[in-house]
C-alpha cells in the first residue's frame, strides 16, 4: 500500500537535490526520445519512489490510476531499448474529498476530528533504465543562454590546441588580415 507521506517524502528528495532532478528529466528525456508517449496513458504517470541510482541502471517507480493502465505496447519499446519494466497493481492511502461532517473521522490517539483517509486501486510501473541512457545525455550538451553546446566539440577544441593564447591571437590576426570583398 502507498500512503501519500511516501509520495511527498519522495517529491522532497527529488526537489532538494538538483543531481537528482537534473536525472529525472534525462530520465523523462529518454521517454520523450523513444516516443514512448505516443502509448496511451504513459503522459499520466507520477513519481512515487525514485529515481534509486546504482552503478549500472536507474530505477523510478510510476503511479497511474487504475483505470488508466499505461499500455503495455510502450513498455515493450522500453524493453527492446534494455529497460526492464514491471507493472504491479497496489492501493494508494489517500485523504478523501472533503465535503461535510460525514467527510471526518474521531483519532482514537488524540479524540481529535480528522479527514476519513481512503483507499484506490492504482497501477506501480517500476522502469528500471540503463544508465548509460542519461550519463550520455547529460554529458553531451551543455546550455548556456539560448544556445546549446556540444561538449564533444569542447573536447576536441582542446585536444587540437585551440585554448592557447597563440590559437586566440592567431584568429584575431586571421581576422584583422581579411581584405573586404570588392
Amino acid at each position: 500500500m502507498i500512503d501519500i507521506d511516501t509520495i511527498y517524502t519522495t517529491l522532497d528528495d527529488v526537489y532538494s537535490s538538483e543531481n537528482v532532478l537534473d536525472i529525472l528529466v534525462e530520465f523523462e528525456r529518454t521517454f520523450d526520445d523513444l516516443d514512448l508517449y505516443v502509448y496511451k496513458n504513459w503522459m499520466k504517470g507520477e513519481i512515487v519512489e525514485g529515481p534509486k541510482i546504482d552503478r549500472y541502471w536507474i530505477t523510478v517507480s510510476l503511479m497511474y490510476p487504475y483505470k488508466m493502465m499505461p499500455d503495455p505496447e510502450g513498455a515493450l519499446r522500453l524493453v527492446d531499448h534494455g529497460c526492464k519494466v514491471t507493472y504491479q497493481r497496489d492501493t494508494l492511502k489517500h485523504v478523501a474529498k472533503i465535503k461535510g461532517q460525514e467527510s471526518y473521522e474521531t483519532d482514537q490517539e488524540t479524540g481529535k476530528l480528522k479527514a476519513k483517509l481512503i483507499e484506490s486501486p492504482v497501477w506501480i510501473v517500476e522502469v528500471i533504465m540503463p544508465r548509460h541512457f542519461v550519463d550520455e545525455k547529460q554529458t553531451a550538451k551543455v546550455q548556456a543562454g539560448d544556445t546549446n553546446i556540444d561538449m564533444d566539440d569542447v573536447t576536441d577544441a582542446y585536444d587540437e590546441g585551440l585554448n592557447s593564447d597563440d590559437a586566440a591571437k592567431g584568429n584575431a590576426a586571421d581576422e584583422t588580415e581579411q581584405t573586404p570583398a570588392q
